[in-house]
Protein backbone atom coordinates (compact mmCIF):
# COMPACT_ATOMS: atom_id res chain seq x y z
CA UNK A 1 0.00 0.00 0.00
CA UNK A 2 1.78 3.32 -0.75
CA UNK A 3 1.95 5.96 1.65
CA UNK A 4 -0.48 8.59 0.29
CA UNK A 5 -3.26 5.51 0.36
CA UNK A 6 -2.28 4.30 4.40
CA UNK A 7 -2.30 8.09 5.38
CA UNK A 8 -5.66 8.67 3.66
CA UNK A 9 -7.17 5.22 5.52
CA UNK A 10 -5.57 7.04 8.82
CA UNK A 11 -7.64 9.63 8.20
CA UNK A 12 -10.89 8.26 7.23
CA UNK A 13 -10.50 6.15 10.43
CA UNK A 14 -9.85 8.67 12.89
CA UNK A 15 -12.51 10.94 11.16
CA UNK A 16 -15.20 7.73 12.14
CA UNK A 17 -14.16 7.35 15.56
CA UNK A 18 -14.59 11.53 15.62
CA UNK A 19 -18.07 11.37 14.39
CA UNK A 20 -19.00 8.47 16.41
CA UNK A 21 -17.82 10.09 19.50
CA UNK A 22 -19.80 13.02 18.92
CA UNK A 23 -16.99 15.53 18.30
CA UNK A 24 -18.04 16.69 14.16
CA UNK A 25 -15.86 20.04 14.93
CA UNK A 26 -13.08 18.17 15.02
CA UNK A 27 -13.50 15.61 12.39
CA UNK A 28 -14.80 18.12 10.11
CA UNK A 29 -11.62 20.17 10.79
CA UNK A 30 -9.45 16.92 10.09
CA UNK A 31 -10.50 17.34 6.72
CA UNK A 32 -10.09 20.28 6.43
CA UNK A 33 -13.81 21.42 6.00
CA UNK A 34 -13.33 24.79 7.93
CA UNK A 35 -15.14 28.43 7.39
CA UNK A 36 -12.90 31.60 8.38
CA UNK A 37 -14.01 34.77 10.26
CA UNK A 38 -16.71 36.73 8.81
CA UNK A 39 -15.45 39.21 6.36
CA UNK A 40 -13.41 40.31 3.59
CA UNK A 41 -9.94 41.42 5.49
CA UNK A 42 -6.89 39.65 5.18
CA UNK A 43 -6.65 36.74 6.96
CA UNK A 44 -3.59 35.25 9.31
CA UNK A 45 -3.39 31.95 9.91
CA UNK A 46 -1.37 30.94 13.23
CA UNK A 47 -0.86 27.09 13.58
CA UNK A 48 -0.12 25.11 16.59
CA UNK A 49 1.23 22.42 17.37
CA UNK A 50 -0.14 19.62 20.06
CA UNK A 51 2.14 20.77 23.27
CA UNK A 52 0.72 23.49 25.69
CA UNK A 53 3.55 25.20 25.06
CA UNK A 54 3.02 25.33 21.26
CA UNK A 55 -0.93 26.26 22.09
CA UNK A 56 0.18 29.04 24.62
CA UNK A 57 2.89 30.23 22.26
CA UNK A 58 0.59 30.33 19.69
CA UNK A 59 -2.51 31.69 21.33
CA UNK A 60 -0.70 34.63 23.28
CA UNK A 61 1.28 35.41 19.73
CA UNK A 62 -2.49 35.50 18.29
CA UNK A 63 -3.33 37.70 21.01
CA UNK A 64 -0.17 40.44 20.68
CA UNK A 65 -1.23 40.67 17.31
CA UNK A 66 -4.65 41.55 17.69
CA UNK A 67 -3.57 44.66 19.96
CA UNK A 68 -1.61 45.54 17.05
CA UNK A 69 -4.04 45.20 14.03
CA UNK A 70 -7.47 45.33 14.46
CA UNK A 71 -8.07 44.97 10.84
CA UNK A 72 -7.43 41.69 9.95
CA UNK A 73 -9.13 38.30 10.52
CA UNK A 74 -7.15 35.99 12.60
CA UNK A 75 -7.46 31.86 12.74
CA UNK A 76 -5.73 29.93 15.09
CA UNK A 77 -5.29 25.65 14.94
CA UNK A 78 -3.94 23.37 16.95
CA UNK A 79 -3.70 19.47 17.17
CA UNK A 80 -4.99 19.43 20.78
CA UNK A 81 -7.36 21.22 22.75
CA UNK A 82 -6.58 23.01 26.22
CA UNK A 83 -9.68 25.13 27.06
CA UNK A 84 -7.99 27.19 29.58
CA UNK A 85 -5.32 28.41 27.47
CA UNK A 86 -7.80 29.29 25.12
CA UNK A 87 -9.85 31.21 27.63
CA UNK A 88 -7.06 32.52 29.36
CA UNK A 89 -5.27 34.31 26.10
CA UNK A 90 -8.06 34.72 23.42
CA UNK A 91 -11.16 35.64 25.72
CA UNK A 92 -12.44 39.03 24.45
CA UNK A 93 -11.07 39.10 20.94
CA UNK A 94 -12.85 39.69 18.20
CA UNK A 95 -12.60 38.87 14.49
CA UNK A 96 -10.85 35.32 15.43
CA UNK A 97 -11.58 31.84 14.61
CA UNK A 98 -9.80 28.87 16.79
CA UNK A 99 -10.55 24.93 16.54
CA UNK A 100 -8.52 21.98 15.46
CA UNK A 101 -5.76 21.52 12.64
CA UNK A 102 -6.81 19.25 9.64
CA UNK A 103 -4.55 16.09 8.59
CA UNK A 104 -1.42 16.54 7.23
CA UNK A 105 -1.77 15.42 3.95
CA UNK A 106 -1.52 17.26 0.85
CA UNK A 107 -5.18 17.13 -0.30
CA UNK A 108 -6.77 18.67 3.20
CA UNK A 109 -4.11 21.04 3.68
CA UNK A 110 -4.91 22.27 0.23
CA UNK A 111 -8.80 22.07 0.75
CA UNK A 112 -7.82 24.42 4.31
CA UNK A 113 -5.46 26.64 1.99
CA UNK A 114 -8.42 27.61 -0.33
CA UNK A 115 -10.63 27.73 2.23
CA UNK A 116 -9.18 30.25 4.13
CA UNK A 117 -7.40 32.09 2.11
CA UNK A 118 -4.85 33.45 4.16
CA UNK A 119 -2.15 36.29 3.27
CA UNK A 120 0.40 35.16 6.14
CA UNK A 121 0.70 32.14 7.80
CA UNK A 122 2.91 31.52 10.89
CA UNK A 123 4.05 28.59 12.35
CA UNK A 124 4.41 28.68 16.17
CA UNK A 125 5.94 26.42 18.63
CA UNK A 126 5.95 23.42 15.43
CA UNK A 127 7.24 23.55 12.35
CA UNK A 128 5.58 23.08 8.94
CA UNK A 129 5.06 19.58 8.14
CA UNK A 130 5.41 17.45 5.03
CA UNK A 131 2.05 17.87 4.12
CA UNK A 132 1.36 21.86 4.42
CA UNK A 133 5.32 22.04 2.53
CA UNK A 134 3.65 19.97 -0.21
CA UNK A 135 0.27 22.21 -0.79
CA UNK A 136 2.20 25.47 -0.18
CA UNK A 137 4.28 24.81 -2.92
CA UNK A 138 0.78 24.11 -5.34
CA UNK A 139 -0.72 27.30 -3.33
CA UNK A 140 1.44 29.98 -2.19
CA UNK A 141 1.03 32.63 0.20
CA UNK A 142 2.55 35.64 0.44
CA UNK A 143 4.13 35.95 3.74
CA UNK A 144 5.51 32.91 6.31
CA UNK A 145 7.01 33.10 9.77
CA UNK A 146 8.41 30.84 12.08
CA UNK A 147 8.28 32.08 15.11
CA UNK A 148 9.77 29.65 17.97
CA UNK A 149 9.81 26.65 15.33
CA UNK A 150 12.98 24.83 13.79
CA UNK A 151 13.36 25.85 10.34
CA UNK A 152 12.63 23.58 7.18
CA UNK A 153 15.27 23.85 3.96
CA UNK A 154 12.63 22.62 1.78
CA UNK A 155 10.36 25.76 2.87
CA UNK A 156 11.78 29.38 2.05
CA UNK A 157 10.03 31.84 4.88
CA UNK A 158 9.88 35.45 4.81
CA UNK A 159 11.69 35.22 8.59
CA UNK A 160 12.33 33.56 11.33
CA UNK A 161 11.93 34.51 15.39
CA UNK A 162 14.95 33.87 16.71
CA UNK A 163 16.73 33.95 13.29
CA UNK A 164 18.00 30.92 13.28
CA UNK A 165 19.66 31.06 9.68
CA UNK A 166 22.93 30.57 11.60
CA UNK A 167 22.76 28.40 14.79
CA UNK A 168 25.63 29.83 15.66
CA UNK A 169 24.78 33.03 16.39
CA UNK A 170 23.04 33.10 19.12
CA UNK A 171 22.33 37.15 19.52
CA UNK A 172 18.99 37.13 18.53
CA UNK A 173 18.24 34.20 20.47
CA UNK A 174 14.86 34.59 22.78
CA UNK A 175 12.19 32.60 24.64
CA UNK A 176 9.07 33.53 23.90
CA UNK A 177 7.16 31.47 26.48
CA UNK A 178 9.44 34.09 29.73
CA UNK A 179 6.17 37.31 28.66
CA UNK A 180 3.47 34.54 29.04
CA UNK A 181 4.99 33.23 32.69
CA UNK A 182 3.04 34.26 35.74
CA UNK A 183 5.70 37.29 37.51
CA UNK A 184 3.69 37.77 40.19
CA UNK A 185 1.76 34.83 41.81
CA UNK A 186 0.18 34.59 45.43
CA UNK A 187 2.20 32.76 48.00
CA UNK A 188 -1.67 31.70 49.81
CA UNK A 189 -1.67 28.61 48.28
CA UNK A 190 1.86 27.66 50.07
CA UNK A 191 0.60 28.55 53.59
CA UNK A 192 -2.45 26.52 53.51
CA UNK A 193 -1.20 23.71 52.47
CA UNK A 194 2.10 24.28 54.69
CA UNK A 195 0.64 25.29 57.63
CA UNK A 196 3.11 26.95 59.35
CA UNK A 197 5.89 29.75 58.18
CA UNK A 198 8.80 26.71 59.16
CA UNK A 199 7.98 23.77 57.23
CA UNK A 200 9.48 23.49 54.02
CA UNK A 201 7.90 22.20 50.58
CA UNK A 202 9.90 20.66 47.87
CA UNK A 203 8.59 20.67 43.99
CA UNK A 204 9.58 17.96 41.56
CA UNK A 205 8.35 18.00 37.66
CA UNK A 206 7.90 15.76 36.02
CA UNK A 207 7.80 11.90 35.91
CA UNK A 208 8.63 10.78 32.31
CA UNK A 209 11.29 8.55 33.37
CA UNK A 210 9.42 6.63 35.93
CA UNK A 211 13.19 5.04 37.08
CA UNK A 212 14.59 8.33 37.79
CA UNK A 213 11.04 9.34 39.67
CA UNK A 214 11.11 6.10 41.81
CA UNK A 215 14.67 6.74 42.81
CA UNK A 216 13.96 10.12 44.06
CA UNK A 217 10.93 8.50 45.95
CA UNK A 218 12.65 5.52 47.52
CA UNK A 219 15.42 8.43 48.93
CA UNK A 220 12.81 10.54 49.71
CA UNK A 221 11.27 7.96 51.78
CA UNK A 222 14.70 7.47 53.89
CA UNK A 223 15.15 11.30 54.43
CA UNK A 224 14.03 12.79 57.51
CA UNK A 225 12.13 15.29 55.01
CA UNK A 226 9.67 13.24 54.74
CA UNK A 227 8.49 13.89 58.17
CA UNK A 228 8.70 17.49 58.26
CA UNK A 229 8.36 18.78 54.76
CA UNK A 230 5.93 18.55 51.90
CA UNK A 231 6.61 17.13 48.32
CA UNK A 232 4.47 18.03 45.51
CA UNK A 233 4.46 16.33 42.15
CA UNK A 234 3.89 18.19 39.01
CA UNK A 235 2.49 15.33 36.65
CA UNK A 236 2.12 16.58 33.39
CA UNK A 237 -0.20 14.32 31.39
CA UNK A 238 0.95 11.58 33.56
CA UNK A 239 -1.19 11.90 36.85
CA UNK A 240 -2.11 8.43 36.16
CA UNK A 241 1.59 7.04 36.16
CA UNK A 242 2.89 9.18 38.92
CA UNK A 243 -0.37 7.50 40.79
CA UNK A 244 0.42 4.05 39.90
CA UNK A 245 4.12 4.75 41.46
CA UNK A 246 2.75 6.01 44.57
CA UNK A 247 0.70 3.14 45.16
CA UNK A 248 3.59 0.71 44.82
CA UNK A 249 6.06 2.82 46.76
CA UNK A 250 2.80 2.58 49.48
CA UNK A 251 3.20 6.59 49.80
CA UNK A 252 0.07 8.37 50.56
CA UNK A 253 -1.03 11.06 48.33
CA UNK A 254 -3.39 13.46 47.19
CA UNK A 255 -4.45 15.33 44.20
CA UNK A 256 -4.23 19.43 44.20
CA UNK A 257 -7.89 18.83 42.00
CA UNK A 258 -9.61 17.46 45.63
CA UNK A 259 -7.65 19.25 47.69
CA UNK A 260 -10.03 20.92 50.16
CA UNK A 261 -7.76 23.91 51.83
CA UNK A 262 -6.48 22.47 54.80
CA UNK A 263 -2.93 21.91 55.76
CA UNK A 264 -0.61 18.81 54.15
CA UNK A 265 -0.66 15.96 56.68
CA UNK A 266 2.95 14.00 57.23
CA UNK A 267 4.32 12.35 54.91
CA UNK A 268 1.42 13.13 52.52
CA UNK A 269 2.70 13.84 48.92
CA UNK A 270 0.79 16.19 46.53
CA UNK A 271 0.45 15.65 42.85
CA UNK A 272 -0.66 18.68 40.78
CA UNK A 273 -2.50 17.14 38.41
CA UNK A 274 -3.47 20.67 36.56
CA UNK A 275 -1.28 23.10 35.33
CA UNK A 276 -3.73 26.10 36.96
CA UNK A 277 -1.82 24.91 40.34
CA UNK A 278 2.27 24.98 39.52
CA UNK A 279 2.87 28.46 39.77
CA UNK A 280 1.85 29.19 42.75
CA UNK A 281 3.25 25.93 44.31
CA UNK A 282 6.25 26.70 42.68
CA UNK A 283 6.93 30.18 44.33
CA UNK A 284 5.80 28.61 47.67
CA UNK A 285 8.80 25.75 47.13
CA UNK A 286 12.24 25.93 49.12
CA UNK A 287 13.55 24.18 45.40
CA UNK A 288 12.07 22.93 42.62
CA UNK A 289 13.75 20.06 40.89
CA UNK A 290 13.30 19.17 36.45
CA UNK A 291 13.58 15.51 35.34
CA UNK A 292 13.27 17.20 31.95
CA UNK A 293 12.83 19.91 30.46
CA UNK A 294 9.65 21.69 29.83
CA UNK A 295 9.35 25.44 28.82
CA UNK A 296 6.35 25.82 31.12
CA UNK A 297 7.71 24.51 34.00
CA UNK A 298 11.22 25.64 33.21
CA UNK A 299 10.55 29.51 32.57
CA UNK A 300 7.80 29.40 35.48
CA UNK A 301 9.95 27.80 37.92
CA UNK A 302 12.72 30.58 37.22
CA UNK A 303 10.50 33.19 37.54
CA UNK A 304 8.96 32.03 40.99
CA UNK A 305 12.30 32.93 42.28
CA UNK A 306 12.69 30.02 43.85
CA UNK A 307 16.28 27.53 44.14
CA UNK A 308 16.12 25.14 40.78
CA UNK A 309 18.22 22.38 39.62
CA UNK A 310 17.96 20.11 36.32
CA UNK A 311 18.34 16.76 36.10
CA UNK A 312 22.01 15.61 34.69
CA UNK A 313 20.97 14.74 31.34
CA UNK A 314 19.63 18.45 30.57
CA UNK A 315 21.23 20.79 28.87
CA UNK A 316 19.70 24.65 30.57
CA UNK A 317 18.47 26.02 27.08
CA UNK A 318 20.09 29.73 26.40
CA UNK A 319 23.77 28.78 28.17
CA UNK A 320 21.96 29.36 31.73
CA UNK A 321 23.83 28.52 34.53
CA UNK A 322 22.47 26.06 36.50
CA UNK A 323 22.86 23.10 39.22
CA UNK A 324 22.37 19.57 38.22
CA UNK A 325 21.97 16.67 40.36
CA UNK A 326 21.01 12.87 39.28
CA UNK A 327 17.81 11.33 40.81
CA UNK A 328 20.31 9.09 43.56
CA UNK A 329 21.79 12.93 45.09
CA UNK A 330 18.60 15.26 44.65
CA UNK A 331 17.50 14.32 47.95
CA UNK A 332 20.39 15.19 49.63
CA UNK A 333 20.86 18.44 48.26
CA UNK A 334 18.11 19.38 49.20
CA UNK A 335 19.04 18.40 53.37
CA UNK A 336 21.75 20.43 52.56
CA UNK A 337 18.90 23.73 50.75
CA UNK A 338 16.84 23.07 54.41
CA UNK A 339 16.80 25.72 57.21
CA UNK A 340 19.46 27.51 55.23
CA UNK A 341 17.08 30.58 53.93
CA UNK A 342 19.81 32.75 53.22
CA UNK A 343 21.25 30.53 50.59
CA UNK A 344 17.87 29.67 49.12
CA UNK A 345 16.70 33.43 48.69
CA UNK A 346 20.22 34.35 46.79
CA UNK A 347 20.08 31.20 44.59
CA UNK A 348 15.90 32.13 44.26
CA UNK A 349 16.88 35.91 43.25
CA UNK A 350 19.26 35.04 40.96
CA UNK A 351 17.23 32.85 39.14
CA UNK A 352 14.88 35.77 38.89
CA UNK A 353 17.35 37.81 38.06
CA UNK A 354 18.18 35.42 35.02
CA UNK A 355 14.54 35.64 34.18
CA UNK A 356 13.67 38.95 34.18
CA UNK A 357 16.67 39.38 31.83
CA UNK A 358 15.52 37.13 29.20
CA UNK A 359 11.97 38.48 29.38
CA UNK A 360 13.39 41.49 28.38
CA UNK A 361 15.40 40.31 25.36
CA UNK A 362 11.82 38.14 24.22
CA UNK A 363 9.91 41.66 24.43
CA UNK A 364 12.53 43.32 22.21
CA UNK A 365 12.24 40.50 19.19
CA UNK A 366 8.38 40.43 19.82
CA UNK A 367 8.29 43.93 19.00
CA UNK A 368 10.16 43.34 15.97
CA UNK A 369 7.98 40.68 15.18
CA UNK A 370 4.81 42.52 15.41
CA UNK A 371 6.20 45.37 13.36
CA UNK A 372 6.58 43.57 10.80
CA UNK A 373 2.76 42.23 10.52
CA UNK A 374 1.46 45.84 11.11
CA UNK A 375 3.65 46.69 8.13
CA UNK A 376 2.24 44.01 5.99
Amino acid sequence: MSSTKASLFSVIGADIKDRLKGNKSRANARLGLVNPPEGKSKLIWIRAGQSRDSVLLAAGLMAAIRHKRLDVRLVLTYEKEYQDVIIEQLSGLEKIGFGYACADTVSTELRMLKRLDPFAIIFAGKSASDGVIQALQKQPVKHILNFQSDAIKSLSVEASYPNISNIKQTENTFEAMTLLMQSQVDVQLGALLKGSETRELFLISSPVNRSKLDMVLENWKQSDLSNRAILCIYAGDAPDTVSEILDKKELKKKYFSQWDRETAANNEIFVIDEWRWFAATAASATAIHLLDYNQLTFWQSLASATVLSLDDGIKPTLGLDLPHHGEEKLVSYWESLSDNAFLCRKLGDENRRQFWSQRRLAQEQIDKLLQRVYDW
